[in-house]
């Protein structure tokens, strides 16, 4: 009797009963029992380090990743002007159109090159064929860039709707509206969904090839949604605010 009432004691105070046939499992899970609220505690502060540690760790990832790309940037830019200055007089200066050929050789020749660093330098390419008004030029680039993502299995990330949004504009300062549309057509609603920069810009230029078109009212539409999300997302006094207020009002 006197044992059964200090096995009722025990089993009320969650120790382990000695009728029980003895195992460390018992042990552990009536320890567990009694003290479940600081091992609650404790196994809340340990998932606390472990997501700490993790983004800690995540953070300096990316960290080495951006160094990593930054000198890659600065490798490559430094190359190109080494090339260019093999066809110049000591006392020429490169032109930008001079740089773009070089960088495009250079990026030829270059297989170490990553595909998203590879698309980034070609769509940087574009822009100064485009600033230089070489719309066809800026357009071989953007191809040549979107090919590169097409080789990493890339289809549908931020890097390669901007080279396409540059592309539908380079093909609307061409005069081939068509073309444009063709392009963004079918990244319409996806864009739409994700309201942000390239949605205005997508819209703007869809907006343009369309009116180019002769579809003036729904040109319109699309550039008063296309300045409504630019309201939300930019402050009023930015670029994309103002022209899209000023072109269209």
């Amino acid at each position: 009797a006197a044992e059964f009432d200090d096995d009722v004691r025990r089993f009320l105070d969650a120790r382990p009963v000695l009728a029980h046939p003895p195992s460390r499992r018992y042990r552990l899970r009536k320890f567990m029992q009694r003290h479940r609220g600081s091992m609650l505690v404790t196994a809340a502060m340990m998932l606390g380090i472990l997501a700490s540690l993790g983004i800690s760790l995540w953070q300096a990832k990316v960290a080495r990743e951006q160094a990593q790309r930054a000198e890659a940037v600065r490798d490559f830019l430094l190359s190109i002007f080494e090339a260019a200055k093999i066809d110049l007089p000591k006392d020429a200066r490169p032109t930008p159109d001079v740089l773009a050929r070089a960088a495009a050789k250079k990026i030829e020749s270059d297989t170490a090159l990553k595909p998203d660093m590879r698309a980034e330098f070609l769509t940087s390419l574009g822009e100064i064929a485009r600033k230089s008004d070489d719309f066809e030029g800026a357009v071989v680039f953007y191809d040549k860039a979107l090919q590169a993502l097409d080789s990493s299995g890339d289809v549908d990330s931020k890097q390669r709707l901007h080279v396409e949004i540059f592309r539908a504009w380079a093909f609307v300062t061409l005069g081939r509206p068509e073309e444009t549309v063709k392009a963004l057509q079918p990244r319409l609603a996806g864009l739409r969904a994700e309201q942000d920069a390239n949605t205005v810009d997508a819209l703007w230029a869809y907006a343009q090839a369309r009116e180019d078109t002769g579809h003036v009212e729904e040109a319109l539409a699309l550039v008063r949604e296309a300045r409504a999300i630019a309201m939300r997302i930019f402050p009023v006094d930015t670029a994309d605010s103002l022209s899209l207020s000023l072109a269209y009002g």
